[in-house]
């Protein structure tokens, strides 16, 4: 679905000027969402332009640009769009600065460019963890640490062949495409689970590898003293007692060095009292869970012993899961 290459005159916005932008544009061959970018917005093939999108803001060096759509990062920042330059047909990340400017870094050199970079990293995930079937008597493909380096290399020499115009402009760091990278070829670290048990299979050495990229490479292996014995969820004791969890202040599960496990009653005791009414209050279920370290956001990871089940605690967001 696009818009009519043939249509009125009129039809297309002024100083959307790029034969190729129109033809893919026409064509809705700009509309994936793919690789951390939603272009969906141009399903219709109608760009909108940057003043329409930044009403009332007042931001400069948006002119001659339309937004594609916009980029999927989990840091919550819904100002983050994808530009075409109406004229040239070079696409770009950009955001307002807080001061009144769209800072923009170079995205692709063109359209085309823009989807086959797009596509280079879906398809480092392809045969990746679940998605990967197994033949009868096969082992599957290989898992860890090494895989992922293998990954990134292909990744990143098919990104330079996708668009070797845009690693040249941007010094051979472009914004974007190689943190999409790294990224999606996590789904090579940990091996698809067999039916009926557990959706990944965890090694050791990849827990040791993350425990190198994120401090000092300590790794926490719990013994079967320091676990709850109501923690009885067959693949969560394996995890904890066998290959363990990385002890780092800069990774997103922040694990204590030392000391047994506890229940996030015993853990925060005031915050778990019986109510005076007796009615639930926040996510009273969890005073049972395990306490199995802090999220990046300070608040504890609470462990379901019996499911496996893991949540975060209720410190800020008002009993919602």
């Amino acid at each position: 679905m696009g818009l009519d290459e043939g249509g009125e005159a009129g039809s297309w916005p002024a100083g959307l000027t790029d034969e190729e932008s129109r033809a893919l544009l026409a064509s809705g061959e700009l509309s994936w969402c793919y690789a951390y970018l939603d272009l969906r917005a141009t399903s219709d093939g109608r760009p909108e332009t940057v003043g329409d999108r930044f009403t009332g803001l007042g931001v400069e060096g948006g002119e001659g640009l339309f937004v594609l759509g916009g980029a999927l990062y989990s840091s919550g920042r819904e100002d983050v769009v994808v530009l075409l330059d109406g004229a040239s047909g070079a696409v770009y990340l950009a955001c307002p600065d807080g001061n009144g400017l769209l800072r923009r870094d170079l995205l692709a050199s063109c359209p085309r460019a823009l989807v086959a970079l797009m596509m280079v990293v879906e398809s480092i995930t392809l045969c990746a963890a679940g998605d990967y079937e197994r033949a009868e008597g096969d082992e599957g493909a290989p898992y860890g640490p090494a895989t992922v380096d293998a990954a990134v290399r292909l990744g990143l020499r098919e990104l330079r062949e996708a668009d070797p115009e845009l690693w040249e402009r941007t010094g051979g760091r472009p914004a974007h495409w190689e943190s999409a990278l790294l990224v999606r070829a996590l789904a090579w670290g940990a091996g698809p689970g067999k039916a009926g048990d557990t959706a990944f299979v965890i090694g050791p050495e990849l827990v040791e590898d993350l425990a190198e990229l994120t401090g000092d490479g300590t790794v926490r292996r719990f013994g079967p003293d320091e676990l709850p014995d109501h923690l009885v969820h067959g693949p969560s004791r394996r995890l904890l007692t066998d290959v363990g969890l990385p002890v780092s202040g800069r990774c997103a599960l922040a694990v204590s060095s030392d000391g047994p496990l506890v229940t996030l009653a015993e853990h925060h005791p005031d915050d778990f009292s019986p109510a005076d009414d007796e009615e639930s209050e926040g996510r009273r279920h969890q005073g049972e869970h395990v306490a199995l370290g802090r999220w990046m956001y300070d608040l504890d990871v609470s462990l379901d012993g019996a499911t496996g089940r893991i949540e975060l605690s209720d410190e800020f967001d008002d009993d919602r899961p």
